[in-house]
């Protein structure tokens, strides 16, 4: 034999192993699991797969977006005035500054207005809440972005659990960054 026929021998051979080896075997495992191996499928106790027995792979569907989250407490806890009168009602109920001080808008505040408004919030937490009003009353849809235009917030406070009388406190409201925030 010659050497070229030896060459083209063994060239045929090598090709023909590569192609087995390459051999793709679509089985279904018992459980009805799709499964693609280079084994043929009775090595893996699974039967060869037909159109109908292998379940077409699709796309998972798109997920639904999330619903709109609430805003980040302490980075916008009023989005609106039901929101803003709740977390005054809120702050007043368990007699914390910080609730109350977190409402505030501090923008521009310098460290000595900082101190005074903290001792006045404190302050005011020492008294009952009997009320907490926009005034004037009216719709918020009404309301208009210019600051000039929002309504005040009253609270009104009694002197003492006992006592019926009452006195106001009124706060300016501020529009910012897409929440209402109080200011004396």
């Amino acid at each position: 034999m010659s050497l070229r026929v030896i060459i083209i021998a063994l060239l045929v051979v090598s090709f023909g192993e590569e192609s087995a080896a390459a051999r793709l075997f679509r089985c279904v495992s018992a459980a009805g699991t799709p499964i693609f191996t280079d084994r043929p499928c009775h090595m893996l106790d699974a039967s060869p797969a037909t159109s109908s027995s292998t379940p077409e792979l699709r796309a998972p569907a798109e997920p639904e977006p999330p619903p709109e989250p609430d805003p980040i407490p302490g980075l916008c806890p009023a989005p609106n005035a039901e929101r803003l009168q709740r977390a005054v009602e809120r702050a007043f109920a368990r007699r914390r500054v910080n609730d109350l001080a977190a409402l505030y808008h501090w923008v521009g505040s310098t460290r000595a207005s900082s101190v005074a408004v903290m001792d006045r919030l404190a302050e005011l937490l020492r008294h009952p809440l009997a009320e907490v009003a926009f005034d004037p009353p009216f719709a918020e849809s009404e309301w208009s972005e210019d600051e000039s235009r929002l309504p005040d917030l009253r609270l009104e406070l009694r002197q003492s659990r006992n006592e019926e009388e009452t006195f106001s406190v009124w706060f300016r409201l501020r529009r910012h960054a897409g929440c209402l925030w109080l200011s004396f």
